[in-house]
């Protein structure tokens, strides 16, 4: 099972002739109109666990991968609201993937093999963080288009530019 850019569900790959790699975006495991609390990302991925576990039941080998742009939202925003605080350190944007990457692919990885255990199956559940190696050059990193976590005023824009190095950009239907 691949979760959050990783992992495995297999049963015994020898004799599987089918496989599906299916992509659980991370709004997936918040719906709209939910916080997003940790009760509500597991309710969620038991609901996704259900269909992904028919599909093995069937005999389809599947990788999973997850999104993570609220979570990792939700960690930066954590992260900003302790920063006056010297003991407890700022995550940097790739410390907060990976922190998020750890934690849903722990709500998938769970949801999965309690699914799979529930219809008798014995297959193996495996959550691999990964790494992407980019060009620090891109000319992407100047005009960011992917929304993470919530929107933030202007002077908060401001500021994380100044103080932090981030690059925002203007999402209106955010405000």
């Amino acid at each position: 099972m691949v979760v959050g850019g990783w992992g495995l569900v297999a049963r015994d790959v020898t004799a599987m002739d089918r496989s599906a790699v299916i992509a659980v975006g991370g709004n997936a495991l918040i719906l709209e109109g939910q916080r997003g609390t940790i009760a509500e990302q597991f309710a969620n991925a038991r609901a996704t666990a259900r269909h992904v576990a028919a599909l093995v039941a069937a005999g389809w080998r599947i990788i999973l991968t997850h999104g993570n742009g609220p979570q990792v939202g939700f960690i930066l925003r954590r992260s900003e609201l302790v920063a006056d605080a010297d003991s407890i350190p700022i995550l940097s944007l790739d410390m907060a993937v990976a922190d998020s990457e750890g934690g849903v692919g722990f709500i998938i990885g769970n949801s999965m093999v309690n699914e799979l255990g529930r219809l008798g199956l014995r297959d193996r559940v495996v959550c691999l963080l990964t790494q992407t190696v980019v060009d620090p050059n891109d000319p992407a990193f100047r005009h960011p288009s992917k929304p993470i976590g919530t929107g933030y005023p202007e002077e908060h824009a401001e500021l994380h530019g100044e103080r932090d190095g981030w690059t925002l950009a203007d999402d209106a239907s955010r405000r």
